[in-house]
């Protein structure tokens, strides 16, 4: 948290710093720092269902591998070899899968900072030639804006990788919202009362079992 901080106070020092020698450099510097951000974190948060999917995908695998070796002995007596196979060979089909397309998704947030980097030097020295024309800075001036727009690329840079650990983890937290959500495939609505006390050997428990008839159990 210290690290993100004192990154964020370096680009605002800059801004600042631009800001006290011309207003229009101060300005057009605190555009493209807004920009830069705005575009990282709507990229960002385009790969989060992607790695949710992932984690929904790889859990269901393991969750397969598991129960497959749990009944190893069944499945051979069974002759389910091939189609506990055939299911591996899908569920895992489905994992590089939806891995690969999240981490295509995830990769922009590490292309998108260069693209903007250089759009971002670009318009900084757009300015300064307009303001060189019009004699309100000198050649200086102009050097000392690159040297401060090139100088907040690194912590820029460092913030927008933040973002990209915050995927997995807003990921992992969409899966587990998710899986709180989910429903029980048999509600419990059992209402049977028993009573105070201790129940006798003669006393009868009745269940309500979805799809079928009361069933009742007793001591004879």
């Amino acid at each position: 948290m210290l690290y993100i901080a004192g990154n964020a106070i370096l680009i605002v020092g800059a801004i600042v710093v631009l800001f006290s020698i011309n207003i229009a450099l101060g300005l057009t510097l605190s555009i493209y720092v807004a920009a830069f951000f705005y575009v990282i974190s709507r990229v960002g948060f385009l790969a989060v269902p992607h790695w949710a999917n992932v984690r929904q995908v790889s859990s269901e695998l393991f969750g397969l591998v598991e129960e497959s070796l749990s009944g190893l002995d069944d499945l051979r007596a069974n002759g389910g070899r091939s189609v506990i196979i055939e299911r591996l060979f899908s569920k895992s089909g489905q994992l590089a899968s939806s891995s690969k397309r999240a981490a295509t998704l995830g990769s922009l947030s590490i292309s998108a900072p260069l693209v903007l980097f250089t759009l971002g030097t670009v318009a900084m020295l757009a300015v300064c030639a307009y303001l060189l024309s019009q004699h309100a800075i000198t050649i200086g001036t102009v050097y000392a804006v690159y040297f401060y727009t090139e100088l907040i690329k690194s912590p820029m840079r460092d913030i927008s990788a933040e973002f990209e650990s915050f995927q997995g983890a807003m990921a992992c937290v969409e899966r587990v919202n998710t899986l709180l959500a989910d429903k029980r495939a048999v509600p419990d609505t059992g209402t049977l009362d028993l009573g105070p006390g201790k129940l006798s050997l003669s006393a009868a428990a009745k269940f309500h079992l979805q799809g079928l008839e009361s069933v009742r159990s007793a001591y004879e």
